[in-house]
């Protein structure tokens, strides 16, 4: 690794925790967040802020090419009067395939960054870790954020592992990424930056660095 390329691994790193939008764990989940295409994430149904903040990030994500898709225990008429009240009529939803069933069978697999968010209904927290699984078998490069304890397997098993700050111990133990905030729309700008700094190392670190330059002149 060149210098720029380090100096651009350690700035992409420092500067999102800084600014208070992601904590990255390690140096390389900048080369994987620069790949992201899929947000997966359980559909906080039972919490109206969290669920309004998860809706007004979508159109940053879809803009940065980032797909987005919800779980949820709900049958699909509950999800969809859920969603309705924070994503109106802008998402979709279908019931999940069972557990026999390849991901891929759905029409809206792989997932596409200007479909509406996908809610997949009837999938059991048990079955999180499955589906994350079968949609990056599916090509997908997925980033799974979650909060709460039964949720550390389908973390792990994501290519970028990822938590709430909010969220429990165990959670945050087996991510790589930490969003300091529940606003997921964080994520766009965390992948236009590590895709600068994985593909134009020393321009990443000249747009970093000189801004501060010329703020101490």
């Amino acid at each position: 690794m060149s210098f720029a390329e380090a100096a651009a691994m350690r700035l992409a790193t420092t500067d999102m925790e800084q600014e208070g939008s992601l904590f990255l764990s390690k140096e390389d989940v900048v080369h994987r967040l620069a790949t992201m295409d899929v947000l997966a994430m359980w559909l906080p149904s039972e919490d109206p802020k969290r669920l309004l903040l998860a809706a007004s990030g979508v159109g940053a994500l879809a803009a940065c090419k980032i797909a987005c898709v919800f779980f949820t225990e709900l049958s699909p008429g509950e999800a969809a009067k859920v969603a309705q009240g924070s994503f109106g009529n802008d998402f979709s939803v279908v019931a999940a395939p069972g557990v026999d069933e390849d991901f891929s069978s759905l029409p809206e697999v792989p997932l596409s960054p200007t479909a509406p968010p996908l809610v997949l209904a009837n999938l059991p927290r048990a079955r999180c870790e499955e589906a994350v699984r079968k949609l990056q078998g599916a090509g997908h490069s997925l980033a799974y954020v979650g909060m709460d304890a039964d949720e550390a397997s389908a973390i792990s098993a994501a290519a970028i592992p990822g938590a709430f700050l909010c969220g429990s111990d165990e959670a945050q133990s087996a991510a790589d990424i930490v969003l300091l905030s529940d606003f997921t729309g964080c994520l766009a700008r965390a992948k236009h930056r590590c895709t600068l700094a994985s593909r134009a190392p020393l321009k990443f670190v000249f747009m970093t660095l000189l801004p501060r330059c010329c703020g101490e002149v």
